[in-house]
């Protein structure tokens, strides 16, 4: 299966799960541009896999053969300058899905 429908799968999951059970508070595929959240992508912002609002920390999925190497610090710091603002290094999480 590849990274994008595993991606729209891993969404989906989430998604139905706030829908129906509990809203957790997480923002799931956001864009964000100049720390601030945006209906689209716009050019030179981010799109966070999931933000959990409640505890301000973002999870990046990465369906790699190595995980550990697949979220950059060069994408943290994209993060850290267009995603919601306060976040630091630490507050950016790689998930690496079996």
């Amino acid at each position: 299966m590849s990274c994008l429908k595993l991606k729209e799968e891993a969404y989906r999951i989430a998604n139905d799960y706030q829908e129906f059970v509990d809203d957790r508070g997480l923002k799931l595929e956001q864009p964000y541009k100049g720390h601030k959240s945006r209906k689209t992508n716009k050019k030179g912002g981010t799109r966070l896999d999931v933000y959990d609002t409640n505890d301000g920390q973002v999870y990046d999925y990465k369906f790699v053969k190595n995980p550990g190497k697949g979220l950059s610090n060069r994408q943290k710091n994209k993060i850290i300058r267009e995603g919601p603002d306060g976040l630091t290094k630490n507050d950016i999480h790689e998930v690496n899905p079996k």
